[in-house]
């Protein structure tokens, strides 16, 4: 969810509430985020677990890999993607043609995503 007045004046990239985290030991990561950092539980789906903790949604997904994703929101999708791809970002999964996950040149790894201007 983003907030419907900018929460960061100087970046047209705005860090939402949302952060994934794919586990490869899924059962275990979820009684660790529920029962030792205090989680609550929200939505449990086949492969997904959505939990919620002082206003940050956390998406634990069941992986191959244990990493995690953070999430940007931005209004132009289009100059924001060739943007990063101009700066060394890479493409590594899209989910539809305004809403992708990017590598960057240094470790990060987020869901891109378009919301309308209010």
């Amino acid at each position: 969810m983003v907030a419907k007045k900018k929460l960061n004046n100087q970046s047209d990239f705005q860090l939402t509430n949302n952060i994934a985290i794919g586990v490869t030991n899924y059962e275990n990561a979820l009684k660790f985020y529920e029962t030792i950092l205090g989680m609550k539980n929200v939505q449990t789906m086949e492969n997904e677990t959505k939990f919620s903790i002082s206003s940050t949604t956390f998406f634990i997904e069941n992986n191959s890999a244990n990493q995690v994703f953070f999430e940007f929101a931005v209004e132009d999708f289009k100059s924001a993607k060739k943007l990063l791809v101009e700066n060394g970002c890479v493409i590594t999964k899209e989910y539809k043609d305004t809403s992708v996950i990017i590598a960057d040149p240094y470790g990060l790894r987020f869901h891109l995503f378009e919301v309308k201007k209010n």
